[in-house]
């Protein structure tokens, strides 16, 4: 199994790039997934992958790309062996331009047709990675850059999403977050509903444990001084989020958390 990460060399992409991805396996796996706020962009080299949807209870087959929507919830997905995949992990703030704003109407993990989209796909097989198979940042930097400079963009989308995807221990409740962008509660929860098929409420509770979490883990003391600086009242709150959110315990959460990616549990073993 070999997982490898990059992020972006550019300023001006940090608010939308989270980093690049690749995976491959050639053994049968699966993993699952913590809700993180993101919006996962996916090709597949090779192989395929299944999603476990819970409500229908039955197992639903990847296509050669798409997106990974972005859940409140976790997400298991089965990988039956010989994987080779490319993802780009967006912030946030990247649904604020049209193009990528459009992935939301599309079905996820099944192909889309968007044309700006399409003809960046195209060039990805061959040059995601470089001859030293090292993650080619430089190209999808400028590609990335090109789809977002000529896209429509909304502003206030734009001045949501970059208020979320920075927690802010002053802004706990709907109504400051409101507040704060000028807009009521009720447009607020249309926005976040309409976008992200949630309420702010659980985007911020998500958004909050993310940050928390990067800051916790690999922190061979867990110190849960930083949960009270993320505005939990102490740590039996921070622990019942943890399990709320992914299911486990801290302790066993940030065990499992054994590769670079910080919202993936492979073989989990809850």
């Amino acid at each position: 199994m070999k997982l490898i990460q990059s992020p972006s060399d550019r300023l001006e992409l940090s608010s939308y790039v989270d980093h690049y991805q690749y995976f491959k396996t050639d053994k049968p796996t699966y993993f699952k997934t913590v809700p993180n706020g993101r919006l996962d962009f996916y090709l597949i080299k090779k192989g395929t992958f299944s999603y476990w949807d819970y409500d229908a209870k039955k197992l639903i087959e990847s296509e050669s790309f798409g997106y990974f929507p972005i859940l409140n919830s976790t997400a298991l997905y089965i990988i039956p062996g010989n994987l080779e995949i490319f993802n780009i992990k967006f912030r946030l703030p990247v649904l604020c331009c049209s193009t990528f704003n459009q992935l939301l109407q599309q079905q996820p993990l099944s192909r889309f047709k968007i044309d700006f989209l399409n003809e960046f796909i195209a060039t990805l097989d061959s040059k995601f990675l470089t001859v030293a198979s090292e993650i080619n940042t430089p190209f999808l930097d400028e590609s990335i850059s090109a789809l977002i400079e000529t896209a429509e963009k909304d502003e206030r989308l734009s001045a949501l999403f970059q208020l979320f995807e920075h927690y802010d221990n002053s802004l706990i409740r709907t109504s400051q977050v409101a507040s704060r962008l000028h807009i009521t509660v009720k447009t607020l929860e249309r926005l976040i509903s309409k976008n992200l098929n949630m309420t702010p409420k659980k985007l911020w509770s998500i958004i909050r444990f993310q940050s928390v979490s990067e800051e916790i883990h690999g922190n061979e003391k867990m110190n849960f001084k930083s949960a009270y600086d993320y505005g939990y009242h102490d740590q039996s709150h921070f622990i019942k989020e943890c399990k709320k959110i992914t299911g486990l315990a801290p302790r066993e959460f940030f065990k499992q958390l054994n590769m670079p990616a910080k919202d993936v549990l492979f073989n989990p073993k809850d």
